[in-house]
């Protein structure tokens, strides 16, 4: 969380380096130090980021807000003449499957289901959407990456092993339990840094729908759980 003596040591620690690394233009401090809480946004490790900026055939320029065929203009109004413009401007993080069209139940479309708010039990499996999972969805962005994924290729394959065991031909995630998982989940998000800044981890209503809020070892076990008491079997349309 922000203001926490943890955040507030890293956020001291990484504005001495700055300082130590600027400090002969060190009118460029100001213009590089991020007006949110450490870890708000996807933090960037480079030992050679400062130093290449404080280099005298740099400049840097506070933000763009406009672009001609030969330069760009920033909000001072200063243009700056370029040869070759390089776009960085991240990626659809909460726009899950967004290439795709998943159908479930009733022939609902799975996009139109979540309407911009994305969430599933364990971020595996959607109610509604019998036989379907996900690897890496709704709120499982966390570290060990591997570890994780594995962690939900366990899910969907205990589920499917237990569906041919009990002689069911579906198997889904139950409603009431997932929308128990997303508030227990969302409540800690709440309380962390993503929640409070302006980052990709929010989709356009501020929801954290990317990020896992625990450790990796929390999510291996919880996932057991809530796969045991979130997911129902049925054989033909009745409960198994």
């Amino acid at each position: 969380m922000a203001g926490t003596p943890a955040n507030t040591k890293l956020r001291e620690g990484a504005l001495a380096y700055m300082r130590h690394e600027l400090a002969r233009r060190a009118e460029l401090i100001p213009m590089v130090t991020p007006d949110y809480p450490v870890w708000g946004k996807r933090p960037v490790y480079c030992d050679t980021y400062y130093s290449s900026i404080a280099q005298d055939n740099v400049t840097v320029a506070p933000q763009v807000v406009e672009l001609t065929p030969d330069r760009v203009i920033d909000q001072n109004g200063t243009p700056h003449a370029l040869d070759v413009l390089v776009l960085a401007t991240g990626f659809k993080a909460t726009d899950y499957l967004y290439t795709l069209s998943v159908q479930g139940t009733g022939g609902r479309e799975l996009h139109d289901v979540w309407a911009g708010e994305p969430e599933a039990l364990s971020g595996v499996a959607v109610p509604g959407f019998p036989n379907f999972f996900m690897m890496y969805g709704p709120n499982t962005n966390s570290g060990p990456l591997v570890y994780l994924l594995e962690s939900h290729a366990d899910f969907a394959a205990r589920c499917i092993r237990d569906m041919a065991r009990s002689g069911s031909d579906t198997v889904e995630a139950d409603p009431a339990v997932t929308q128990r998982f997303n508030a227990w989940i969302q409540a800690r998000l709440q309380k962390t840094v993503w929640a409070t800044s302006n980052n990709y981890f929010r989709n356009a209503s501020g929801k954290v729908v990317t990020q896992w809020p625990f450790t990796a070892l929390t999510y291996r076990l919880s996932s057991k759980f809530w796969r045991k008491r979130g997911m129902k079997y049925s054989k033909n349309g009745a409960a198994s």
